[in-house]
């Protein structure tokens, strides 16, 4: 493998932006590595130094979004004050979450091609199965912040978070607004549905 160096980790970091902004923009099929590499302002050299083709970019991408997510996650659960009720502790956590449009409309573009490619699939598939286990356990600390035990398996209660943010999401809305409440009304619902006080 090679020398991950400084130099070399800003070229990748400026791969993976701009085809965040190229797949967003155009789908992921429909952009080419030409394309994403004059976007970040390098030959296809540059990016097949650092990716060995699309599917390994796309996978690259989301591992840094998962990697961001959960350490703001982590940073959030520490952060929330004693006696926060269930929507705040939604809402605080929910900003963790977000992110640009086009980062949302990447991931749902990776999705698709992930439907259409059985051999992507099986590598999302291993991504989030190596993935979960941290949302996990910052999905717990936060129950155990507001002194709640899950009624749900927490991998089931991710799914269906994860869900309800998604669809807001395809609905239209601008989950970068911060008045905007419904996936803190959602998520904030489902919560109290699959969770009880400790001892209870």
């Amino acid at each position: 493998m090679s020398e991950t160096t400084p130099r070399r980790e800003a070229t990748r970091q400026r791969l993976i932006q701009a085809a965040i902004g190229e797949f967003a923009r155009k789908g992921i099929d429909a952009t080419s590595v030409e394309q994403i590499s004059e976007a970040a302002g390098f030959t296809r050299g540059a990016f097949y130094s650092n990716f060995e083709d699309k599917d390994d970019l796309i996978l690259a991408i989301l591992e840094e979004g998962h990697r961001a997510t959960t350490a703001q996650f982590q940073g959030k659960v520490a952060d929330l004050p004693d006696g926060i009720t269930i929507d705040g502790a939604v809402r605080q956590l929910l900003a963790a979450k977000e992110v640009s449009p086009e980062v949302y409309t990447t991931m749902l573009e990776i999705r698709l091609r992930g439907r259409r490619d059985p051999a992507l699939l099986r590598r999302l598939t291993a991504l989030r199965e190596e993935m979960e286990p941290r949302f996990a356990a910052v999905l717990q600390a936060a129950a155990d912040r507001l002194g709640l035990e899950p009624t749900a398996d927490i991998d089931v209660l991710i799914d269906i978070f994860d869900a309800l943010h998604d669809a807001t999401f395809i609905s239209g809305a601008d989950l970068t607004d911060p008045d905007n409440s419904r996936p803190t009304q959602l998520i904030g619902f489902v919560a109290r549905q699959f969770t009880r006080p400790v001892g209870e």
